[in-house]
């Protein structure tokens, strides 16, 4: 029997909730069995189920996808669940970047389908690097962030499009019933004259000059600038995930959950805190809302360093802590 090997330098990975299973992509060179890596590279995937008896995570099955990009660097960028357009079937998606020469980015888009095979749904170039705001929605659609202004493309048009609305930031994109595709994201607001007549710090001006707003990328209008996350966290959020809204006398309610620099997940019913946990990890990056039945539902945290860990919904308490290199590496053999 081969053993298991440590991860290298040259492997990344990415956790994504789906169908009550965790995802978990990594994209290294070479096969797991081989005793050296080769240079094409090749995306996996594992599939890991919640098991109720040991309450632990295991391996269902694996996929794989080789990239024929021999010699190139590559990188994950970003993963989610999103609907394609021509079935309406929310599946996976993983977005790889390769750069080339000559200062030219180019961007893959694969879906991953239930055979645990990847199929290439979307390809363009661009003569910049994508650095920030990117997100993956549904048609697909991506969208992101250079310098001042955001621009999405879809795998429908296969063009690049700028997006109007002045936003600083952008935590949440997406679609929401009846209202269509919407971005959640900060803006610069103009103070009144009596919020004038003081001179304010510069901790109550990074505060209070921005408000979290959600906007449609349809009718390129603000929807909603209330009920949505206080002002004195504005300064602290990095990373929201929409759970619930409905419109009320007009007016959009939203409940959500988001991460801050402090380290905490927070739950938000219209504007108001109602739930804290501390998290066991540093630099949280993402959160997701998984199902496994059974009525067990867990808000599945990701950080930048490759930790992870389950927090309960009921309960708002950590369930289980895991690396997910360790996922990888004990599912191996």
């Amino acid at each position: 029997m081969t053993s298991k090997q440590a991860m290298s330098s040259n492997e990344q990975e990415r956790l994504l909730c789906y169908n009550g299973e965790v995802l978990v992509f990594q994209l290294s060179k070479g096969n797991f069995a081989d005793k050296e890596p080769t240079k094409t590279p090749i995306l996996h995937v594992r599939r890991m189920v919640f098991d109720r008896g040991t309450k632990v995570f295991v391996q269902k099955s694996t996929g794989f996808f080789t990239i024929k990009e021999e010699n190139s660097h590559l990188k994950i960028m970003c993963c989610n669940c999103v609907s394609d357009f021509r079935t309406g079937i929310n599946l996976p998606y993983i977005v790889i970047e390769k750069n080339k020469k000559n200062n030219v980015f180019e961007y893959f888009l694969l879906i991953l389908h239930s055979t645990n095979k990847f199929e290439m749904r979307l390809s363009f170039k661009l003569g910049y690097e994508m650095k920030d705001g990117l997100r993956v929605l549904n048609g697909p659609l991506i969208l992101w962030r250079h310098v001042k202004a955001f621009f999405f493309i879809s795998s429908q048009t296969g063009k690049v499009v700028s997006v109007s609305g002045n936003f600083s930031s952008i935590q949440w994109a997406g679609e929401i019933e009846n209202l269509g595709m919407v971005l959640l994201g900060l803006k610069e607001c103009c103070l009144s004259e009596e919020e004038c007549t003081q001179e304010p710090s510069k901790s109550d001006y990074a505060i209070w000059n921005t408000k979290f707003c959600v906007y449609s990328l349809e009718s390129q209008e603000v929807l909603s600038d209330i009920y949505i996350i206080p002002p004195a966290y504005s300064s602290v959020v990095t990373y929201v995930h929409i759970c619930a809204t409905e419109i009320i006398k007009n007016q959009l309610r939203i409940s959500l959950i988001a991460l801050t620099r402090k380290n905490q997940l927070i739950s938000f019913q219209n504007g108001t805190p109602k739930n804290v946990c501390q998290l066991p990890f540093g630099d949280p990056c993402a959160v997701q809302l998984m199902d496994s039945g059974g009525g067990n539902l867990f808000f599945v945290v990701s950080f930048i360093s490759n930790n992870a860990c389950a927090v309960w919904k009921e309960s708002f308490q950590v369930l289980q802590e895991f690396c997910t290199s360790n996922l990888l590496s004990n599912a191996l053999f």
